[in-house]
């Protein structure tokens, strides 16, 4: 049943997308022929026309609308490490926005997104932000892994739902197919897998069996189509989606409330979409001519800076996991000598991590609005301000040419507005 819907929602994708604006000029042309409007070399003349024959070569360039040609190297800086994080190579006549953000759900490790397209819009790439995914089949794994339970949404490879993701992302697209990875893509890929089940192996090597994660990749391609003012584009998206198995130290309170530790089972899955438009029958050229002519580069230094201090962060939770064993085996021992002065404690440990949790789960929230409402103001083009006179905040629409804003001072004056971070 499932199969014969894709096939049906293929089938409509193709046709509701077939009807181009060329498409639609030589049925127009092909009508007035058989009318006897047009006798057969007038209707040569003008269909060579519509083909783009006989045009010189930098008119038939400018038709194609390819980018191919001269690019720029355009530098994203990284706004907490306060140092350029990646570099993006386009088109040089494209408009290029850009961040670096962290994901608002889960480990806050950063990622790109940006967005670049051509003079007339019709052609362009994006990388939209991360999307994070948890999953346990205890709740309180959440929990004794220090997140908040955000997104919660089974682990998920890219070819299962890479549709569905394709129609969100542009409500009312049709789905076309989901074509294979181009060999650019195809060797990245295996490239990636090799490197990644390399690394899980070697980290897995230090944690006894029971306590060894797991790790998945997978990427697949949808080609979907819709209406950009008017005319009929085509729009590749491609899925990545990486899911982590991570084990979670746990404890619980066995028969006549003796301590017992155990072992959960949390997956995380980050979802990472990329798009390349353009207008409907030039998208294949035009993933041709970025492949050769666009590149995202990590700045190395920046790369380093992150390494390290994911290593100092690795470093600490294993030596949490090391303190919680220890600490774990201190007070079964004392259990053992006197129940009553082991369960005090253990109840006093229980609240303190519950108001730290609660405590944390505050923190991220507010961390969470301020990076969706930071994000909102990127997208609408727009920049939080604040006077720093009076304190008032507000949000102002940013203009061309304009490179900054005055308020009033009490004291009737004027003063320089600041542009601020949520």
């Amino acid at each position: 049943m499932i199969a014969l819907c894709v096939l049906v929602i293929l089938s409509l994708g193709r046709l509701a997308c077939a009807q181009s604006n060329d498409a639609q000029k030589l049925n127009a042309l092909k009508q007035a022929l058989k009318a006897g409007v047009l006798s057969q070399e007038e209707y040569d003349a003008k269909l060579a026309q519509i083909k783009g024959e006989g045009l010189d070569p930098a008119k038939k360039a400018a038709k194609t609308n390819s980018p191919s040609g001269p690019t720029k190297t355009v530098a994203v800086v990284d706004n907490v490490m306060n140092m350029p994080a990646f570099r993006v190579t386009v088109p040089a006549d494209w408009t290029f926005d850009g961040a670096v953000l962290r994901s608002e759900c889960g480990d806050g490790i950063p990622f790109l997104t940006y967005r670049a397209y051509s003079p007339d819009k019709f052609s362009g790439i994006q990388l939209l932000p991360q999307v994070d995914w948890y999953s346990a089949a205890d709740p309180r794994a959440y929990r004794s892994a220090g997140i908040s339970p955000c997104h919660l949404h089974a682990p998920a490879r890219a070819t299962d739902v890479a549709a569905k993701i394709a129609t969100d992302v542009h409500p009312g697209s049709q789905v076309l197919e989901m074509p294979p990875l181009t060999q650019v893509q195809s060797d990245n890929f295996h490239k990636a897998l090799d490197q990644g089940r390399s690394q899980i192996e070697q980290m897995n090597r230090q944690f006894p069996p029971n306590f060894r994660g797991t790790w998945d990749l997978d990427m697949a391609r949808v080609k979907v189509c819709y209406d950009f003012e008017g005319r009929a584009v085509e729009e590749m998206l491609t899925i990545v989606t990486t899911i982590w198995g991570n084990p979670v130290s746990m404890a619980s309170t066995g028969p006549n409330g003796i301590i017992q530790p155990g072992i959960a089972r949390l997956f995380h899955t980050s979802v990472k979409v990329s798009a390349i438009r353009a207008l409907a029958g030039k998208l294949e050229a035009t993933i041709t001519a970025l492949e050769k002519n666009s590149a995202v580069q990590m700045v190395p230094e920046w790369d380093e800076a992150e390494i390290a201090l994911i290593k100092r962060q690795g470093a600490e939770v294993l030596a949490s996991i090391q303190r919680n064993g220890q600490l774990l085996r201190d007070q079964a021992d004392q259990f053992a000598r006197n129940m009553q002065a082991s369960n005090d404690r253990y109840h006093a440990w229980q609240q303190q991590r519950r108001a730290a949790t609660e405590q944390k789960f505050a923190e991220d929230m507010q961390r969470k609005n301020s990076q969706a409402q930071n994000f909102l103001d990127y997208v609408k083009d727009q920049t939080y301000y604040v006077n720093p006179s009076t304190g008032e905040t507000m949000t102002i629409k940013n203009q061309q040419g304009v490179s900054g804003y005055v308020g009033q001072t009490p004291s009737g004056g004027w003063s320089q507005l600041v542009p601020i971070n949520h």
